[in-house]
C-alpha cells in the first residue's frame, strides 16, 4: 500500500481506519459502524488504482491515470475520501451482496424501493 495515499486518508480521516495484512499485502480497513453494514476496506491493485469493498455489499473500482505517479496517487486518495465522506454521512445505499446482485446508488438518485426489499447505509437499515 502506497505510503503517501495512506497519508492522505489519515489527513481526512484521522484515527479512524486501521492497516491490515492479507496474503502478505496491506490493506485499509476502516472498523463497521453496523454491523448490518460491514467494514469498508480498501485495496491497492497498483499505486493509482484501488478498490473500495463497501461492507457486505458490493464494491467500486477508483483509478487516475493524469499526471505524475505521485499526482496520480493524490487524485485517487482524494477520490477515494470523498466517496468515503459521502458513505460515512449515509448518503451513499447499498443492497445486494458481493456474490452477486450487490450494489450502491446515492441517497436521492433512482430509488426504486420496488424491487428490493432490504437496503443499507453506513449507519445500519435504511429506511425508505
Amino acid at each position: 500500500m502506497n505510503q503517501t495515499f495512506i497519508e492522505i486518508l489519515k489527513n481526512f480521516f484521522p484515527n479512524q481506519f486501521e492497516i491490515k495484512m492479507e496474503k502478505n499485502d496491506k490493506f485499509i480497513s476502516f472498523p463497521a459502524k453496523s454491523s448490518d453494514f460491514g467494514n469498508i476496506e480498501i485495496y491497492e491493485e497498483s499505486p493509482v488504482e484501488y478498490i473500495v469493498s463497501l461492507g457486505h455489499f458490493t464494491h467500486s473500482h477508483f483509478d487516475c491515470y493524469d499526471g505524475t505517479e505521485e499526482e496520480q496517487i493524490k487524485m485517487a486518495a482524494e477520490d477515494i475520501s470523498s466517496f468515503l465522506k459521502s458513505v460515512f454521512a449515509d448518503c451513499i445505499i447499498c443492497h445486494g451482496s458481493h456474490k452477486g446482485g450487490g450494489g450502491w446508488h446515492i441517497k436521492g438518485d433512482n430509488e426504486n424501493f420496488e424491487t428490493i426489499d432490504d437496503y443499507f447505509v453506513w449507519s445500519g437499515a435504511y429506511k425508505h
